[in-house]
């Protein structure tokens, strides 16, 4: 039996509540992690990055917040300096960290 004529149910029109995802681009984003962990993780976008930077900084664009607070510093020389050397020494501590995981990777793999 039909509902009668002009009878809307009680949430009719009301739409998705604030805040809630869309499941379609969820899903999608789970695919593209799954695929990403598949092909090397961090290691295969490192490689990505070498080889296709073009399209690693499309992706990295991507990432990056449209809209946002951007804090800009400007450092005196020596300051300037420490900085740098603490992100290279993070850069290397990274690097470390990122070919350890591959030699355990290969170990899982075996």
């Amino acid at each position: 039996m039909a509902p009668p004529k002009g009878f809307m149910p009680p949430n009719a029109g009301k739409g998705r509540v604030k805040g809630s995802k869309n499941k379609e681009p969820l899903e999608i984003k789970l695919m593209v992690r799954k695929a990403l962990d598949r092909s090397g993780g961090v290691k295969y976008l490192i490689q990505q990055a070498k080889e296709n930077p073009k399209a690693f900084l499309a992706l990295v664009a991507k990432l990056m917040p449209v809209n946002g607070n951007i804090d800009v510093n400007v450092f005196d020389g020596a300051e300037l300096i420490e900085r740098l050397q603490q992100g290279r020494q993070r850069v290397a501590e990274s690097r470390d960290l990122i070919e350890g995981e591959a030699v355990d990777e290969h170990r899982t793999l075996q």
